[in-house]
């Protein structure tokens, strides 16, 4: 998948002929895979031609980008809203990380292209994940440098330690644990306060 940035229509506002396309892109992907969908059976499912799917992404990859990048987004606003009454900065990085984790671990596009298409989807989420890494980076560095002061937190460079983070949860999900499985929320959290609070707060 080539480089993208934000003028990408993967990136664009969808109006609701767009967003029907997104969720038919999702139940499709859900039902067959990423191999075995294309454009046409995704028209199907939204109810729409397969020229109207077209002039909105021009290629699969394009459409798939946007599934997943509406996912990210649905993952950042559960994140704000799980966090928004949260003071401290040890408090929000526990909850932030199992929100995430979480968020992932149980996801069942990924669960299922990584149980039945992993040489499909496994590049897209390492050597390719370039984008989605920088895009949860940013959200995450801005979080960080929102209560530095308000909060007293440590002397910190936020896109290093947002870096860190992501790439740790990234791992986490991609290769679980054997011993101690974070299997559960609490799992995640008592993982979180036990080994990223040190790391990352110092």
């Amino acid at each position: 998948m080539g480089e993208t940035g934000t003028s990408s229509p993967a990136f664009a506002e969808v109006d609701g002929t767009g967003a029907r396309i997104l969720d038919a892109a999702m139940a499709t992907l859900l039902r067959f895979g990423v191999k075995r969908t294309t454009m046409e059976s995704i028209a199907r499912e939204a109810g729409v031609s397969h020229m109207t799917v077209y002039r909105r992404w021009r290629r699969k990859d394009d459409l798939l980008l946007a599934v997943w990048m509406r996912e990210g987004q649905r993952l950042f606003d559960e994140l704000d809203e799980r966090v928004a009454e949260i003071d401290s900065a040890e408090d929000k990085l526990v909850e932030g990380f199992v929100t995430i984790y979480w968020f992932f671990h149980t996801h069942p596009l990924l669960g299922l292209l990584l149980d039945t298409e992993a040489e499909t989807i496994l590049p897209a989420v390492t050597t390719g994940a370039t984008l989605g890494i920088t895009w949860a980076q940013a959200y995450l560095a801005e979080h960080i440098r929102m209560h530095q002061v308000s909060d007293g937190a440590r002397a910190l460079d936020p896109q290093e330690t947002a870096e860190v983070a992501v790439r740790i949860c990234q791992s986490l999900i991609l290769t679980p644990r054997l011993n101690d499985p974070l299997d559960s929320e609490d799992a995640a959290r008592r993982y979180a306060r036990r080994i990223l609070v040190p790391l990352l707060l110092g």
